[in-house]
């Protein structure tokens, strides 16, 4: 198993992969190395390939350790085997779709190529459409007679240019067969008639067409495919039984926190067998980047992430279902993952087996640090921001008038990320001051000013007008060592599990053998 799980797949064409280096019966392929240094641009190619081979000595050390049968490595190469499996599945059945003939191809560029410049009004009938017709006809004002048009796009009587695509019915035939600037109608709409003068019209060329061909077929295919995964999702679905608990995920609003009573909810069923809300809620918490309260941490995004999780659940079920899951290609592919979820469970044993920091050595980096430690001066200040300054003054006679500054900036405020809170923007550290003062010079020089725990401003700002409300300013300060202790402890707690993996990795490589092509490490460096 050894050899499978660590030599890193060769490219997905299935052409040779030029080995770079050895360790032990491991190869180092130059997919990898190319990898790695795309991941990494700049980063000189023996650095990259050194922690390659690092990389896999850990591995092979894990390995013999037994860790290859760690749930947390099988757990997560299953799930990496059914998502391959997937991609498999779902490729394998749009595989057969037939190609998007010309005709199809003319249908779409012309849909969006030919265009008329039009203006329309729309009544109830064609009588009295053939009514402003007349008077139009005779001379009357185009945009006199807009305004009484039905459809309030067109009521400035202004000319707007239509596609071919945004067109249908009477109205597209009369648009593209109308003499251009003559008054045309009535023509009937599926809601009332209209009278059109078309002002200019384009229709695409053959030439043009030709150009576009590829593109709208690959464009046409990707359509094609993707009206076809979601016809074939829907079907998996029913089959499967797949529902969603949407009340239980409306309920819980735009929290991203969750009970172990809440993250055990089967939040979808897929076959019977649960997902439950602990399992989606690592997604919700990325596309919400941890913030609750806005539209992404919303009940519209989290049923939307069951969905997905759904549609994923039953491709990886049929997939698994008709033998996907096995086979050389899901072997090779999994390789990689496979040394990465060893590295990962043997580095995070090793880190917890790591001595804990003394108190002793948490006072001595707190001694030996004290001039990084130091935070520079700040003052707490609130601001209160409006559209403009006569809407400043305002809330600044309120504010002298006796309300408390809190209260106004709530009714009043437009920063929606402060208002809530009664303007509260919190500590203002001194740095950023001075950051600020390059882009708002007169803000900052009134939040540096203003005199404490009284209103200031109005000041202008690119955003808007300012009133100010900032505590005393504190000076540069050392934290005490009881304040800063628990970060230390967790920074030193890291160094020392770093350097246990450092060690251990140093003494796997020091019993392995290692043989290194330069060549070839500069053919895979130089993308040959």
């Amino acid at each position: 198993m050894l050899a499978l799980a660590l030599i890193l797949a060769a490219g997905a064409a299935g052409a040779p992969d030029e080995t770079v280096a050895r360790i032990d019966a491991v190869a180092i392929p130059a997919s990898a190395v190319r990898a790695r240094l795309d991941a990494a641009p700049g980063a000189p190619p023996a650095a990259v390939l050194q922690d390659l081979l690092n990389d896999a000595a850990l591995a092979i050390d894990a390995e013999r350790a037994g860790y290859a049968a760690d749930p947390r490595v099988t757990a997560a190469v299953d799930r990496e085997r059914r998502r391959l499996a997937a991609r498999r599945w779902i490729a394998k059945a749009l595989a057969d779709m037939p190609p998007v003939d010309d005709a199809a191809l003319r249908a779409l560029f012309h849909g969006q190529a030919d265009g008329v410049r039009i203006r329309t009004i729309v009544v109830l009938d064609a009588a009295e459409a053939a009514r402003v017709k007349a008077r139009l006809a005779a001379g009357a004002d185009f945009a006199v007679e807009a305004r009484r048009s039905l459809d309030p796009a067109g009521r400035d009587g202004k000319a707007q240019w239509r596609t071919r695509s945004q067109l249908d019915g009477a109205l597209l035939q009369a648009a593209f067969s109308a003499p251009l600037k003559e008054f045309a109608g009535p023509v009937g709409l599926g809601l009332g008639s209209a009278v059109i003068q078309v002002l200019e019209r384009t229709v695409g060329t053959e030439e043009e067409f030709a150009a576009k061909r590829d593109g709208l077929r690959r464009f046409a295919a990707d359509q094609l495919r993707g009206h076809a995964r979601q016809q074939i999702l829907a079907k998996l679905r029913r089959e499967a039984g797949a529902t969603v608990d949407e009340g239980f995920l409306r309920s819980t609003g735009k929290r991203l926190e969750a009970t172990p009573e809440e993250e055990a909810h089967a939040v979808a069923r897929v076959h019977g067998k649960p997902i439950t809300y602990g399992e989606i809620l690592p997604e919700i918490r990325r596309l919400a980047r941890g913030m609750e309260g806005g539209h992404f941490s919303g009940p519209s995004v989290k049923l939307e992430v069951a969905g997905q999780a759904v549609d994923e659940r039953v491709m990886e079920d049929a997939a698994v279902a008709a033998g996907l899951d096995r086979g050389g290609e899901i072997e090779a592919a999994l390789a990689p993952v496979e040394r990465d979820e060893l590295v990962r469970a043997y580095a995070a044993d090793l880190r917890a087996r790591a001595p804990k920091p003394t108190p002793a050595e948490v006072e001595a980096h707190y001694a030996a640090n004290r001039a990084r430690l130091e935070q520079p001066g700040r003052r707490a200040c609130s601001h209160l921001l409006t559209r403009t300054r006569g809407q400043a003054e305002m809330a600044l006679e309120r504010v002298r008038g006796g309300q408390p500054f809190a209260d106004v900036a709530r009714d009043l405020s437009i920063d929606g990320a402060t208002a809530a809170q009664g303007g509260l923007l919190g500590d203002i550290p001194d740095d950023r001051l001075q950051a600020l003062a390059r882009q708002e010079p007169d803000l900052a020089a009134a939040i540096r000013d203003a005199g404490a725990g009284r209103v200031a401003g109005p000041v202008r700002s690119r955003a808007g007008w300012h009133l100010l409300l900032c505590q005393a300013h504190r000076p540069p300060s050392t934290p005490p060592l009881a304040e800063v202790a628990p970060a230390i402890t967790a920074f030193l707690e890291r160094q020392h599990g770093d350097d246990a993996v450092r060690a251990r990795m140093a003494a796997a490589r020091a019993g392995a053998k290692v043989s290194i092509d330069e060549a070839a490490l500069q053919r895979a460096a130089a993308r040959k």
